[in-house]
């Protein structure tokens, strides 16, 4: 048996630690710098979770494919390509995951207007930890999220907003 120390343990702790906090900054700063878009990305959600689950799902599993086929070239160059595309897949995911943060926050705010900042990031750090669970949350919670992030970010993108539409 290899004998861990505590300092692989810190390390491991604080390495998960961080991502969780970036990704949770990762979907607020997109709830805050793009309110327009994520507020699209929350109306599709929020309207047809389905289509925004069956369109994300088929760019995730592209983007899967993408990656494994440019991973499988012996080249230096396309392992690079492949860590590309495997990048913008999770961050257009979370980048749309910040709609379903909308959308989950603007529940919360029972009619208050937009949601401030603190909910927002509260919101994006439960979601986040949600990710933690054993199981369910690496299989289910952390997937799910990124897959309604994508779908929803391609379906705001092709449709406009009710208020855009009433000309607020």
């Amino acid at each position: 048996m290899i004998p861990i120390t505590s300092a692989e343990v810190y390390a491991w702790f604080f390495v998960h630690l961080g991502v969780l906090l970036v990704a949770a900054a990762w979907m607020t700063v997109a709830a805050l710098m793009f309110p327009n878009i994520t507020r699209r990305c929350a109306e599709a959600i929020g309207g047809k979770p389905w289509r925004s689950f069956f369109l994300g799902f088929t760019l995730l599993f592209l983007g899967v494919i993408l990656f494994a086929a440019m991973n499988a070239i012996p080249f230096a160059g396309a392992k690079f390509i492949a860590v590309v595309i495997g990048l913008t897949v999770i961050l257009f995911g979370l980048f749309g995951a910040g709609g379903f943060v909308r959308c989950l926050a603007s529940r919360t705010t029972s009619g208050q207007g937009s949601p401030t900042v603190r909910s927002l990031y509260g919101i994006s750090l439960l979601v986040a930890l949600t990710w933690l669970l054993p199981l369910i949350g690496w299989f289910l919670a952390l997937p799910l999220t990124l897959i309604l992030g994508l779908g929803s970010l391609i379906l705001s993108r092709s449709r406009k907003s009710k208020l855009e539409a009433v000309g607020e």
